[in-house]
């Protein structure tokens, strides 16, 4: 009898399991971390990350990995620092975004740089502060790089040194219009001089020693600006007086003043005199510093400047010829508080001025207005310039950039921005010139960042999308056309938020 034997086999089945992915696995579950004033490393770990689609790759780096993702509130100073520390992880790369969880924007990434030999440090100023930005961290994908796991992150404050109007680095913002401004530039003492980068090299020429200086920022709204300052109640009795210079800076690593190029003449022991600083660029901001020649100390005044803070943004102001030969003004404003009325005044040289038409202004709102008017008045001459002076309830006023207007060109050169303001790249950008040629397209921060384009440009409309600049930050910028010898024939304003 034959025996059937049953044979069972078990197959054990063996299942690995994974960990469970992090809650900042990707941007919209980021983890906000806390900015400090020293570093104090916090960890963190990327077991179970998996890498983010979706959000710009980083620009720097040897390639992405699985990462996380951390959020961080802009502090005052808009200077960050982030720094890495190692763990599990013994290289990790860091990258910097702008916008929000689910349409990130660039701004900024790094693949070393950290004390910690291997790690990632990013140190980014001219953020907007009370802003959000995102981080994102992943280990370096190679075999040398330890395996995912942890690693120490922390991010603090860069603050420039010293208190407001004494340093470079804490400017007072002025405005032209209004005035005049006044104040005093202290006594010397020897601590006092706020010397940093090449300052003592290029100051009047290396020729005058600092001793007790204070400090303005300004930012252009025309290519020269002119300061008359007078000073006073000297402590020399005016055997001495003041010494001034308008300069452009270059930041130094940390975001603060650090490398400086004169801007204009110089004024030196004296108690009145004109700082002309000339061939400036619209938009870019500058510095105009005071000091007491051999220290003495004084009360100034510069006429025609305060400190007041500018009721308006203004967009854009343009004008224009119609097909009679009468002159459109278009002008946007994109918030308003405390306006009382518009001034448009029209000079031949762009020095002398007359007022030829008054508009009511908004009051105080939130909200994009657009204003035009025209002038019925045939323009003659071949050149005439036009600005806008913007009034308040209280007396004060500002002015915007100068428009010329050329008779050859019904239609002036034109820059059009839309939308504006604009929340990403996607702004179209409208240039009209006259004439085909060589132009320079520039895109200038508050800040004085700039980047420029240089493009040939057809008769007529020519249209781009804000992408030309590739990714920008969040801000306030200064579009600017200028021709092929050099002339700035237009600006407009860009909010992008």
């Amino acid at each position: 009898m034959k025996k059937l034997y049953l044979i069972i086999y078990f197959f054990l089945s063996i299942n690995t399991y994974s960990a469970a992915p992090p809650i900042n696995d990707d941007p919209c579950g980021a983890i906000m971390l806390t900015v400090g004033s020293s570093c104090s490393f916090a960890t963190y770990n990327t077991s179970g990350a998996t890498q983010t689609s979706g959000p710009p790759a980083p620009t720097c780096g040897v390639s992405l990995g699985n990462d996380v993702w951390f959020t961080v509130v802009v502090p005052p100073s808009g200077h960050i620092n982030i720094d890495t520390y190692k763990g599990a992880i013994l290289k990790g790369e860091l990258a910097l975004y702008s916008g929000s969880c689910g349409a990130l924007t660039l701004i900024d990434c790094s693949m070393d740089g950290s004390p910690c030999s291997g790690m990632s440090l990013i140190s980014h100023s001219g953020l907007t502060p009370g802003s959000t930005v995102y981080i994102r961290f992943w280990r370096r994908n190679k075999l040398s790089t330890g395996s995912d796991g942890t690693f120490g992150i922390c991010v603090l404050e860069v603050q420039c040194p010293g208190s407001t109007n004494n340093t470079c680095s804490a400017a007072t913002l002025i405005n032209q219009g209004g005035g005049p401004l006044t104040g005093s530039n202290g006594p010397w003492t020897s601590d006092s001089p706020d010397t940093p980068g090449n300052l003592k090299a290029v100051f009047c020429g290396s020729g005058s020693t600092v001793e007790n200086n204070i400090w303005f920022k300004f930012t252009a709204t025309a290519t020269s600006h002119a300061f008359n300052i007078t000073a006073s109640g000297c402590s020399s009795g005016g055997v001495y007086g003041i010494q001034a210079q308008v300069f452009s800076i270059t930041p130094d690593a940390q975001g603060c003043c650090g490398s400086f190029t004169t801007k204009s003449n110089c004024i030196s022991g004296t108690t009145s005199g004109v700082v002309n600083a000339t061939g400036l660029t619209v938009g870019q901001t500058y510095y105009l510093m005071i000091d007491g020649y051999e220290g003495d100390n004084c009360n100034y005044s510069i006429a025609g400047w305060s400190n007041v803070v500018l009721s308006i943004e203004l967009v854009s102001f343009n004008a224009s010829y119609n097909n009679n030969n009468t002159v459109l003004f278009n002008w946007i404003t994109a918030t308003e508080r405390n306006n009382d009325y518009f001034t448009i005044q029209q000079s031949i040289d762009a020095y002398n001025w007359t007022d030829i038409a008054k508009i009511k202004g908004s009051g105080t709102t939130a909200l994009q207005k657009s204003y035009s008017y025209v002038l019925n008045n045939e323009i003659q001459l071949p050149t005439i310039y036009f600005r806008l002076k913007q009034n308040d309830f209280n007396g004060n006023y500002s002015y915007s950039s100068i428009f010329a207007l050329t008779k050859e060109s019904k239609l002036e050169n034109y820059i059009s921005l839309s939308p504006n303001p604009s929340s990403d790249n996607s702004s179209k950008i409208d240039v009209f010139v006259s004439k085909e040629g060589e132009y320079t397209l520039s895109l200038t921060s508050s800040s004085g960042v700039s980047m420029a384009k240089k493009m040939f440009l057809s008769k007529g409309v020519n249209s781009f999308n804000l992408t030309v600049f590739g990714e920008i930050e969040k801000g306030f910028y200064f579009i600017s056309l200028t021709n092929q010898y050099g002339s700035q024939v237009n600006t407009s304003k860009l909010i992008f938020n």
